[in-house]
């Protein structure tokens, strides 16, 4: 059984999402109960934890003509897991020893064969990497290797990376969590440091205004049903839950502020059944962007 496909069912769902959201005035489509946006369509962006930085490469790399930048803590390289299972749990994960050549290669041919949009396209992209030297889930020389792989079709200058600070598995933030070498759910760890922020202003420039709140304002966290946007109508048959969530910074409610999209994915045993709302409440840093959390399910499928 093949495994991988460059463009997953979930991955052209979420596809399916921006091909509503990349127009003038951003709208989740007919049906939904979200209005329309002033969205800058030149400027979204995508970050994930784990296997959530994992997808947000895939997304990156398929549709590079859309985004212009990635976030990626503790996660590897396009096509790491080359269709193997047994080589996405242990070689792309705790192991190690992933070689970029064979996946440039492969991610060339997608390229060629219309698959996945143009590399070319992935020139002017702003990428952003981190890994805590006490990660026991995703080793170091993992994340190294999705900087290689960048920096094979991206200039050193657009590529910034963390690898210094003692962290564990998990999404660093400045005053919520565990301790930052602490293992375990929500995954989440206070370790004084901002990841959400340091990638969203990595990935646009030093350009964004910093939040008058850390967790941004409760009231503004909207969600939206994706059954909405799969073929089925049903999110639960691609492993996604029912609802997704979407922060809408105060300033952006008004179509006279154009605003950024910045979309965060997260990682296993972080679903809303496993830690609640802590994925978008807790590990953000909100400011002129919108942040959409698409929400999946837990599946061995």
């Amino acid at each position: 059984m093949k495994i991988f496909n460059p463009r997953t069912p979930v991955v052209l769902v979420l596809f399916f999402f921006f091909s509503c959201v990349l127009v003038s005035e951003f709208s989740f489509c007919s049906g939904a109960s979200l209005k329309k946006y002033n969205i800058d369509t030149s400027k979204i962006s995508v970050s994930g934890l784990s296997s959530g930085a994992f997808f947000a490469v895939q997304y990156h790399v398929a549709f590079s003509s859309k985004l212009m930048g990635c976030g990626v803590v503790a996660g590897g390289p396009y096509y790491c897991a080359e269709g193997n299972l047994l080589r996405a749990e242990e070689t792309c994960a705790y192991i190690g020893g992933v070689q970029i050549d064979p996946l440039i290669k492969q991610a060339q041919v997608y390229a060629a064969n219309g698959d996945i949009d143009a590399l070319s396209n992935l020139g002017q992209s702003r990428v952003y990497l981190y890994s805590g030297t006490r990660d026991l889930v995703v080793a170091t020389s993992v994340v190294k290797a999705a900087q290689s792989w960048y920096e094979y079709f991206i200039p050193t200058s657009h590529v910034s990376t963390e690898y210094s600070i003692v962290s564990e598995h998990c999404q660093p933030t400045t005053d919520y969590g565990n301790k930052c070498t602490y293992l375990g759910e929500p995954y989440i760890n206070d370790c004084d440091y901002d990841a959400a922020g340091i990638t969203l202003q990595w990935i646009y420039s030093n350009t964004l205004k910093n939040p008058t709140t850390p967790s941004g304002n409760a009231s503004n966290i909207l969600t939206f049903s994706q059954d909405l946007y799969t073929p089925s109508g049903t999110a639960s048959t691609i492993s996604m839950n029912t609802q997704g969530y979407l922060y809408v910074p105060t300033a952006c409610h008004s179509n006279t502020t154009k605003c950024l999209l910045h979309i965060s994915f997260h990682g296993c045993e972080q679903t809303t059944a496993d830690i609640g709302s802590d994925w978008y409440t807790k590990t953000g840093s909100f400011s002129l962007s919108l942040s959409l959390s698409p929400s999946l399910s837990p599946s061995l499928s």
